[in-house]
């Protein structure tokens, strides 16, 4: 009994491997909770800010997805204020609602899909704040397309750079390469 308990303890390997998973997990979540923060933070033309929603529909349902938004969440209330930021919280919360519903099906697995559901999301949330705060329509609709489409293009540009997969073909090191450009001018904006 005493042998068994020494080989299944803490202090066993299998333990410390238990240990380094959850430690890497929780690495990761941080990570993905600092990212979500920092992108909600880069505006362009400045009002627009599809960063930080671009990092929750990338981040998926998991850990890594609820980090993200509460980063996401918690920079867009602190750097822009409760009206402003409300509205693309509740961004937010919905790209990582519809990301949560589909976990188990195929359509969430097309690469499509995700970058589909932050466009039509950050479009809708848009067009609704500002004909709540009384703007015009015809602004309106510019706007919330830009930003549908920069959110849609953020999406796929930031599943790219934070991806770990080897890259085989040229090809693809070329594009994770610009993807990273991407990334990090989107961080430098904030």
């Amino acid at each position: 009994m005493a042998a068994k308990d020494k080989l299944s303890g803490p202090d066993s390997s299998a333990g410390r491997a238990q240990a380094r998973n959850w430690t890497g997990a929780l690495g990761a979540a941080g990570t993905y909770f600092l990212t979500g923060f920092l992108m909600s933070a880069a505006r362009i033309a400045g009002t627009a800010a599809p960063f930080g929603a671009a990092v929750v529909a990338q981040a998926g349902a998991g850990l890594n997805g609820v980090a993200s938004l509460a980063g996401a969440c918690l920079g867009y209330l602190a750097v822009g204020g409760l009206a402003w930021g409300i509205r693309y919280a509740a961004a937010c919360v919905l790209i990582f609602t519809v990301g949560f519903i589909f976990i188990d099906s195929r359509v969430r697995g097309r690469v499509w899909f995700m970058p589909a559901c932050a466009a039509a999301i950050m479009a809708a949330t848009g067009l609704l704040g500002g004909l709540s705060s009384g703007a015009e329509p015809a602004k309106l609709i510019v706007t919330a397309l830009a930003e549908a489409v920069l959110s849609a293009g953020a999406v796929c540009f930031f599943r790219e750079a934070l991806s770990t997969a080897e890259r085989t073909t040229e090809a693809a090191v070329k594009r994770h390469d610009a993807a990273v450009i991407v990334f990090a001018a989107c961080a430098l904006m904030a």
